[in-house]
């Protein structure tokens, strides 16, 4: 773009050299073929709104060569380092737009096929401190309900959640077996689930766990189907300090490998908040997108599956349906590899080893949901607060004694709200635990 041509309004979103270069990606073209760059409408979000980072969408006008086009960018950028920082999150998400995806979109699509959001939105930019793609939502896409909380993902959303998981799965596969391809080695480095001495992920789940120990267990024990004695209670709670201390994928991968399993590019962090679907005029989900890349990983591609399961649905719906989605995961997994010339059935990955490996991450996705329940579940007013107090808010995740408090307030809440939030988090707790639905 020639110097005289200037962006017509400012973006409190991008930088004018990030701009040109997601524009330059998205149309694959030179700085000196843009003519003409012009903004539209842009939207923005903070973390004082509840995002981890400022975030927004914003319009695009672009001439190239002559010809016009209009791009729909979604831009997020790092600012909240008081949530983030230890975790690496953000620059490993900018990692997967910039280095990882290209690669998968690359193994996945077939000869000039036209690029698609089967893997995710398009990636434009990936830096350290900003990572811009394709706004989804004006092809139609739209935010689970967040009501999923307390009722559950329904069946076609969690079918094709996994449909989804089972594409990038089945790149990452495609990548490596048939390609040769080699990811960066930033995704085999773990800060969130692991027993690392010293790391925030260590530090976060600990929490968890005391807060499980010393606030919840104390007063939910009465309503579990167990003993009520002070040995019951205190074997419930090393019980907890046990499963919280084997959080570790590093120790998961090594398992995986001995056992034969395989590991792909994982999002790894498999909860409905982090879907976009798109629904047909009936209202129900016909295509499921993955976002917020905030935790991929080299891991067991079970984790993704059994994790989002348990994440998005209530135990009644995974004592159901769990066992068939399981089989259509795996079917998908492997139409999609043996349609782009891997056949994965025999000796790379039977059915038999994914289900293998679905037992050895079960454990691990019901800890990471009785972990997080209770604060996904919490008073709105309080949560809004925490999001306004940065520093609040980075020590309700690594401090006990500011989650505690207010865990167990909601817990013994009266009324309707108190009741429903004591079920949702006795469910979990009764899961992790390995305990038998109570009469509640």
């Amino acid at each position: 773009m020639a110097p005289s041509v200037a962006v017509c309004r400012s973006s409190s979103l991008l930088e004018q050299p990030e701009l040109e270069a997601a524009v330059c990606r998205a149309l694959s073209c030179d700085l000196s073929a843009v003519q003409s760059l012009d903004l539209g409408a842009q939207r923005c979000g903070a973390v004082s709104d509840g995002f981890l980072s400022t975030c927004g969408s914003m319009t695009v006008d672009a001439v190239v060569r002559g010809r016009h086009h209009q791009l729909h960018l979604f831009v997020k950028r790092e600012d909240a380092k008081d949530i983030v920082s230890g975790l690496d999150s953000f620059r490993r998400e900018g990692l997967f737009y910039d280095d990882i995806l290209p690669r998968l979109e690359s193994a996945w699509r077939r000869g000039s096929e036209p690029a698609s959001p089967d893997l995710g939105p398009a990636a434009y930019l990936g830096t350290d401190s900003v990572v811009v793609m394709e706004d989804l939502t004006r092809r139609g896409y739209s935010a689970v309900e967040d009501d999923w909380m307390w009722n559950g993902v329904d069946y076609q959303t969690v079918q094709q959640t996994l449909r989804a998981q089972a594409r990038l799965h089945a790149a990452s596969l495609l990548a490596q077996y048939r390609d040769g391809v080699r990811f960066a080695p930033e995704v085999l480095h773990e800060n969130f689930v692991t027993r690392r001495p010293g790391v925030v992920g260590r530090r976060i789940f600990d929490t968890a766990a005391d807060v499980i120990c010393k606030y919840l267990l104390p007063v939910a024990v009465k309503s579990l189907a167990v003993p009520q004695t002070p040995a019951e209670l205190q074997r419930l709670k090393d019980l907890t300090r046990d499963l919280y201390a084997e959080l570790d994928v590093d120790a998961l991968r090594r398992r995986e490998k001995q056992a034969g399993g395989v590991l792909t590019i994982g999002h790894g962090d498999a909860w409905p908040n982090n879907v976009l679907v798109k629904r047909d005029a009936q209202g129900r989900t016909e295509h499921a997108v993955l976002v917020d890349f905030q935790m991929v990983r080299l891991a067991p591609p079970a984790l993704d599956v059994v994790m989002f399961v348990t994440m998005s649905t209530r135990r009644a719906f995974r004592d159901k349906h769990l066992p068939g989605l399981l089989r259509e995961y795996y079917d998908d997994l492997a139409g999609y590899c043996r349609q782009r010339g891997l056949d994965i059935t025999e000796e790379l990955f039977s059915f038999e080893t994914f289900m293998a490996s679905v037992e050895r991450v079960r454990g691990m996705c019901r800890a990471l949901g009785a972990a997080y329940t209770p604060v996904l579940g919490g008073d709105d007013a309080d949560m809004r607060h925490l999001h306004q107090d940065g520093d609040q808010r980075a020590r309700f995740l690594t401090d006990a004694h500011v989650r505690g408090p207010l865990v167990a307030r909601w817990y013994a809440a009266e009324g309707e709200r108190g009741d429903r939030y004591r079920r949702y988090v006795n469910e979990y707790l009764e899961e992790v635990l390995g305990l038998p639905p109570s009469a509640a």
